[in-house]
């Protein structure tokens, strides 16, 4: 109630599917929403108001639900609609506030926060990525050759 022109609110249901730890750790896919509730309570300073979790049974599956109430004034990226040139600050910003948030969560658990990363350690990343991607291009190429497939 109270909610809209008929008294109603607006609800955001999302499935969370099993964690990939699950096929070595069961308890990992249980109450999973749970999971993920809680790491929000933990992330946030201010979590939505209205924030749980549910299930729903589909046939003889149980589906493990996070439940928000939308706003009105929720608003959505449209990046297909920002400048080029502001994608790359967006990116640095957004990192930022996720950056922060697990900072937080982990301060509240009372973890250790982890020292920056040393140039050595970006260098390192770096270099172990581009091989990683060259390695998967090198791999899907085959692959079109094994397949008779073009790539594109």
């Amino acid at each position: 109630g109270k909610g809209g022109e008929d008294g109603g609110h607006v609800f955001d249901l999302k499935e969370q599917l099993p964690s990939s730890a699950a096929s070595v750790m069961p308890a990992a896919q249980a109450a999973r929403a749970e999971s993920v509730v809680e790491a929000c309570r933990l992330c946030l300073p201010e979590p939505p108001r209205q924030l749980g979790s549910t299930s729903l049974q589909a046939g003889n599956q149980t589906k493990s639900l996070v439940a928000r109430r939308l706003s009105p004034q929720e608003d959505k990226l449209t990046l297909a609609k920002l400048e080029r040139d502001d994608l790359v600050p967006l990116a640095n910003y957004l990192g930022a506030l996720l950056g922060r948030a697990h900072a937080r969560a982990a301060e509240r658990l009372g973890l250790p926060l982890p020292t920056p990363w040393s140039a050595a350690d970006r260098s390192e990343l770096l270099a172990r990525t581009v091989s990683l991607a060259g390695l998967h291009e090198a791999t899907y190429l085959e692959y079109c050759l094994l397949t008779d497939e073009t790539p594109p």
